[in-house]
């Protein structure tokens, strides 16, 4: 048989091929691309640090676990396990959009915006202390997703004025 890498039903994306969607779509200029996964992102990274927030608040709440009655009525009655579910939802809906039209090497990168808000949510929500290390951690994340925009605004642009040519 064949390797699974050259069966006649996988069939390879080209680099480029995400980009000539886009370039005739109107919406989209060179800038408008990046600062749409930038946003989508940041909205996605938000929903995931909520569920977060939602779900230790839940399990401070709960019983231990247990296979008991007691242990999944608590479950079942846990407002904040709910809210918890539907933030993981949103953000799995949304991350499946983000994947679907941004390349994963650009959008999976900027999914480490979420470390910035739970550490956010962990100093607002349970007043836990941040050392100078995770600060300079942040810092360190924030220049690398700095550094992927700027690579997806550079080579979005260039290859929307070769496809526009």
């Amino acid at each position: 048989g064949l390797p699974w890498w050259k069966h006649p039903a996988i069939k390879p994306v080209k680099n480029t091929e995400w980009r000539k969607s886009l370039a005739f779509h109107p919406f989209y200029s060179d800038g408008i691309i990046m600062w749409r996964v930038i946003f989508l992102a940041i909205t996605q990274s938000m929903l995931l640090a909520a569920g977060q927030v939602c779900l230790k608040f839940a399990l401070q709440k709960m019983h231990p676990f247990g296979w008991t009655r007691d242990f999944w009525l608590s479950l079942l009655f846990n407002w904040q396990f709910a809210c918890c579910g539907l933030f993981f939802g949103t953000a799995s809906l949304l991350w499946m959009y983000i994947v679907k039209h941004f390349p994963l090497s650009v959008a999976y990168p900027m999914v480490s915006i979420t470390y910035i808000f739970g550490m956010l949510a962990a100093i607002l929500f349970f007043h836990e202390q941040v050392s100078v290390w995770k600060w300079l951690g942040i810092g360190f994340i924030m220049i690398g997703c700095c550094l992927i925009a700027k690579w997806c605004l550079i080579n979005i642009g260039s290859s929307q004025n070769r496809l526009n040519e």
